[in-house]
């Protein structure tokens, strides 16, 4: 054999030995260095998992749901639930003739939009035709924590004014004690806000804010939007009954002092008030969820177009909406895949104004 063909045995059998050790070593030194007893424990750092708890209850939704959380809100440098929604897929985001901003989804008209605070609806001036356009403008994110819009065959259970979809503000509940203070100044407007949370005092945790909001005039000496003065109050309060079982009750202030310049020789004050009360009773159980409420609400709108030149009084337009509603509903998990939810609606509302001598409708 020559020399070259001792190296490559050589070689060879180097690696043929360094296999077999590779092979035979873990279980030797299992065997030998580690006890028996502790080959079943394994101990590592603590892991640390962190989820948004409303999008993950999107798995479980029976409709088609986005959630703008409150960090979205925060990253998105909003400070209206119009520039909340600007940039969300099939919402498309309009002005009227008055300067007052609409929202429609999936191509709907804006009066096909409802729009639902902590679930309730919204009672304005024009809501039963244009939809509730003047929420846009009047409601702020200072007390908002999320935002849920709801599309597709799931708002059926909202009834008609539900057809292009639902826009469902949840505001921030009062489980700590703390305060927070609003200052905003921009070319368009200034707010001014506080809010108090108690925090849990006994089974109950309030909380109670207050906004005043300074809108600008736009346009030019002959015809300009909307400007002048709302004011924003509520209380809110939340009773632990029992687990897993609450009870909510909250009392809402709007109060607006408008102006708008229709031509060079007329303007139109817009002066309106409202306020809303009510309660809920919810819970979960380990068939699912559900919740009751009633509340009520009133808008008192007056209105008033008078001569620029000497303040005579050329038209008026004044309305006192009063609402009671009743709703409740249940969701049951049926199947793995399958949840059921039924519920109901009892609404009464009467109108009076001077377009309409007296109104009453109850819809079941």
């Amino acid at each position: 054999m020559s020399f070259k063909g001792k190296i490559c045995q050589g070689r060879a059998a180097v690696l043929t030995a360094a296999v077999l050790a590779c092979l035979s070593s873990p279980y030797a030194y299992a065997s030998e260095d580690i006890p028996e007893e502790d080959t079943s424990n394994v101990s590592t750092k603590d892991i640390h998992v962190e989820a948004d708890f409303d999008k993950e209850m999107l798995k479980e939704a029976p409709e088609t749901k986005t959630i703008i959380s409150r960090a979205d809100l925060d990253r998105k440098g909003a400070r209206t639930l119009s520039d909340a929604l600007a940039a969300e897929q099939d919402i498309q985001m309009g002005t009227d003739n008055m300067g007052r901003k609409t929202v429609g989804i999936r191509g709907a008209e804006p009066r096909h939009t409802l729009i639902l605070v902590d679930g309730r609806r919204l009672a304005g001036g024009l809501s039963k035709y244009y939809g509730a356009t003047d929420e846009v403008n009047r409601i702020g994110l200072d007390d908002i924590d999320h935002i849920e819009i709801i599309r597709g065959s799931g708002t059926a259970r909202y009834g008609a004014d539900a057809i292009g979809g639902v826009i469902n503000i949840i505001r921030k509940r009062p489980d700590k004690a703390q305060a927070a203070l609003t200052l905003d100044w921009t070319t368009r407007q200034s707010d001014q806000g506080i809010r108090l949370d108690s925090g849990k005092v006994g089974k109950w945790a309030f909380s109670t804010s207050f906004k005043h909001m300074d809108v600008r005039q736009r346009g030019t000496n002959a015809r300009s939007s909307m400007y002048g003065k709302k004011y924003f109050f509520n209380i809110d309060g939340r009773m632990d009954v029992a687990q897993n079982k609450w009870l909510d009750v909250f009392f809402d202030y709007l109060k607006e002092d408008l102006y708008m310049k229709d031509s060079l020789t007329q303007g139109t004050s817009y002066d309106h008030d409202r306020f809303s009360t009510g309660v809920k009773y919810s819970g979960r159980d380990r068939r699912g969820d559900y919740e009751l409420q009633t509340y009520y609400t009133y808008f008192d709108k007056n209105q008033r177009t008078r001569r620029r030149a000497n303040g005579s009084l050329n038209s008026f337009d004044d309305m006192k909406y009063n609402s009671l509603i009743f709703d409740g509903r249940r969701s049951m998990q049926i199947a793995p895949n399958h949840l059921l939810t039924v519920g109901g609606e009892y609404r009464k509302e009467d109108y009076e104004s001077t377009r309409i001598r007296g109104s009453h409708r109850k819809t079941l």
